[in-house]
């Protein structure tokens, strides 16, 4: 049996929206956003806080999308 973990840009988007995923993926993408405008608008610490929580919340949403790609 094979494990087919590649299953292209539009089936990653679908399941990185389902269930609590939303909350994790929605924290990333927030914090992206936060930390680019912290990079140009905002004291330099907000930036540094914004890259480590885009870092966990990196961390958290791999986690879940682990948990179900696994064969």
């Amino acid at each position: 049996m094979a494990c087919h973990q590649h299953s292209g840009f539009k089936k990653q988007l679908q399941t990185m929206f389902k269930g609590v995923r939303v909350v994790a993926t929605l924290l990333l993408f927030a914090s992206i956003a936060m930390t680019f405008v912290s990079a140009f608008v905002l004291p330099a610490i907000l930036c540094i806080v914004f890259v480590i929580v885009q870092y966990l919340a990196f961390l958290w949403v791999g986690r879940l999308e682990s948990g179900e790609t696994m064969c």
